[in-house]
């Protein structure tokens, strides 16, 4: 089932927000404000993204596999990677050049070799991937000591993203809906779990059961498939309206308690495809815009921020603050025009390309 205007503006609104507030509280950090609220604000809209993320991938897998007779495994991997590579090489760029211009401008010491290994093992998405942390922190092995790019901390959970993707897709492609299964299908099923698994049972830099918080948003579509009831726009309001508390409400009700609620406002809200809201309506178009560079705001805001407080000398009023708060998030949406938006041309190129010479 197709999500409706209101229920895409809804997941629209909600990346957006949740791009803001880890952007935000990293901010904030920064500033070292001893006060300053909600300081677990970004940790807990990862969870919300991780939600999002499961829901998205899963309804997106159905859909596509009910409207096109050849959507296999192959045909997802190649989504998944213009979706998540194009921004994500730029800014591993980027990365390189802000850090190493501030390195220069401050006098501070680095390895330029380590930041080219810190390249690759971020563009394979082995970023503080589970078998090398093992073994780098148990029997102290520095060649798998397999690092974030720079100062770009957030790109730990793209790699825990990406190959929550691969994993789910060839369990769908290659086991679920396969009618020849072979054992090696099984041995490459377990090693992509693998990173899964870990997040899982292991916290990382946060709390343990990331990869939990991306199956309940897939088990959302997958109950979603089975509706075929209207949703009345009580329901649909009482669902928007839990879904506003799981996200406001965590300071006081912890993240188990709060993303549980806003599971369940998720959930109802998605289980049905014939509600329409007029006025949430209206706003798809802006809402698409906002969201349509909040990756690229996650992918780059940390070390924005750090390359401004290398080079500026701040007093840290609250006057920077909303400064930097808006610079970077207009490059983030330049960011995004150059090498988001233009994603699905340069897929639909390469497909191209592919027909004509094959």
């Amino acid at each position: 089932m197709t999500l409706s205007f209101s229920q895409s503006a809804i997941i629209h609104w909600w990346r957006f927000l949740c791009s803001q507030m880890v952007f935000f509280a990293h901010l904030l950090a920064f500033f070292r404000w001893k006060d300053y609220p909600l300081p677990s604000m970004g940790s807990y809209a990862v969870l919300i993204f991780f939600i999002l993320s499961g829901f998205l991938i899963a309804h997106s897998i159905q859909e596509n596999c009910d409207s096109k007779e050849n959507y296999n495994l192959n045909t997802y991997l190649r989504d998944r990677f213009f979706r998540i590579y194009p921004p994500f090489l730029a800014t591993l760029i980027l990365v390189f050049v802000l850090d190493i211009s501030s390195f220069e401008y401050t006098g501070q010491l680095y390895s330029l070799k380590q930041y080219w290994i810190n390249f690759f093992i971020n563009v394979f998405q082995l970023q503080e991937y589970p078998p090398a942390t093992f073994l780098n922190e148990h029997y102290m092995m520095e060649l798998f000591r397999f690092r974030i790019m720079g100062t770009d901390i957030p790109l730990w959970t793209i790699a825990i993203e990406w190959w929550l993707y691969v994993f789910y897709g060839f369990f769908v492609f290659k086991i679920a809906r396969s009618k020849q299964l072979q054992p090696f299908h099984w041995i490459l099923l377990a090693g992509l779990a693998l990173s899964p698994l870990y997040y899982m049972f292991v916290s990382a830099r946060m709390e343990k059961g990331l990869t939990l918080y991306w199956f309940l948003g897939t088990l959302i579509a997958l109950g979603r498939l089975k509706s075929t009831t209207s949703l009345n726009r009580k329901t649909f309001l009482l669902s928007l309206i839990t879904m506003l508390a799981g996200t406001c409400c965590f300071s006081w009700m912890g993240y188990h308690g709060a993303i549980l609620l806003f599971f369940i406002g998720l959930y109802f809200l998605m289980q049905h495809d014939k509600i329409r809201v007029e006025v949430i309506d209206r706003t798809l178009p802006l809402a698409k815009t906002l969201a349509g560079y909040s990756y690229s705001l996650y992918l780059i805001h940390y070390s924005l921020i750090v390359f401004i407080i290398a080079m500026i000398p701040l007093q840290y009023t609250v006057t920077e603050f909303w400064l930097i708060f808006i610079f970077v998030n207009l490059s983030a949406f330049g960011f995004a025009y150059l090498f988001e938006q233009p994603t699905n041309r340069w897929k639909k190129r390469y497909e191209n390309y592919r027909s004509l010479h094959h």
